[in-house]
């Protein structure tokens, strides 16, 4: 069986679960869980082609709003924690302010999450409810249920998915400031897809991941030290050029390793360098797990 059944179906009840924990001041973890499972079912959706149903398609226009404003109250978490974690002799009172700020941006973007769940609340759980059906009734989820037809087709749509995924990562042009956020955002589509294999090639779905958390952290960074900029106003603050700094390793650590990542696994036809025992390029090992 080529997608891990169990993990798919259970798609719609995870994000259920994690719009009932929300609440007026949600924990970091449960607003990470609660963008993540929110990606994850609606890159399924969309992999499966099963976006193109009027239920499916509703699920995530409701969810897609809620996926932004938990997106932002977790930026906020992640960089107090970068602020936190910057300790600059002398600059105490900067780092205080700088924390202040971040922590009353943090406080509105989780009221107008709540408020945007609470909204939303039971529109998305009566789609989730039928998004679970529509999945029980096409994906084999006992070991002894053969596929049948309309499975199949979704694995098809899921491996098409991939391929082309798989082909603007390797047509990407040179990687720059400019396009890596980018690229990241294609990394993770095509990741979340290839997870949903039952085997795919593990080295290369680890890449993709290494290289998105690296691309992910610098992003981060570089907000971080955009804000800095606004809030402190203090010429010359070590703090500052700490943060600039930090940002800019973080910048040269991300393109090492998507760079390094497209040349192990992703180069152009006729130059790739397969690893010893393979005749496969991994990328396509893992794209063709998915409808074998």
């Amino acid at each position: 069986m080529p997608i891990a059944a169990d993990k798919l179906v259970s798609l719609p009840s995870k994000l259920r679960k994690s719009i009932k924990q929300i609440s007026r001041d949600p924990t970091p973890d449960r607003v990470h869980k609660l963008r993540t499972r929110s990606r994850r079912l609606e890159s399924a959706l969309k992999a499966l082609s099963l976006d193109s149903r009027k239920n499916e398609r509703g699920l995530i226009k409701a969810i897609k709003p809620i996926r932004r404003r938990a997106g932002r109250v977790r930026d906020m978490d992640v960089l107090t924690q970068f602020a936190s974690d910057s300790h600059v002799s002398g600059e105490q009172e900067c780092s205080v302010r700088l924390l202040e700020y971040l922590g009353s941006v943090r406080e509105r973007q989780s009221d107008k999450l709540q408020k945007k769940v609470d909204a939303e609340r039971a529109n998305i759980r009566r789609r989730l409810k039928k998004s679970t059906h529509l999945l029980e009734t096409q994906v084999p989820i006992q070991r002894n249920r053969k596929p049948n037809a309309k499975f199949q087709k979704l694995a098809t749509e899921a491996a098409a998915r991939s391929l082309s995924l798989e082909g603007e990562l390797r047509k990407w042009p040179n990687l720059t400031r400019a396009n890596l956020h980018r690229f990241r955002l294609k990394v993770k589509k095509l990741r979340y897809i290839l997870q949903m294999a039952e085997e795919s090639n593990g080295e290369f779905v680890a890449s993709l991941g290494e290289v998105k958390d690296a691309i992910g952290e610098w992003h981060d960074w570089e907000e971080l030290a955009r804000i800095a900029k606004q809030v402190i106003q203090h010429p010359g603050c070590k703090l500052v050029v700490q943060i600039r700094s930090t940002a800019q390793q973080k910048f040269e650590h991300a393109l090492f390793s998507a760079n390094s990542m497209r040349r192990r696994f992703l180069q152009p036809a006729g130059r790739r360098k397969f690893p010893s025992g393979t005749s496969r390029a991994p990328a396509l090992t893992s794209v063709s797990a998915i409808a074998a």
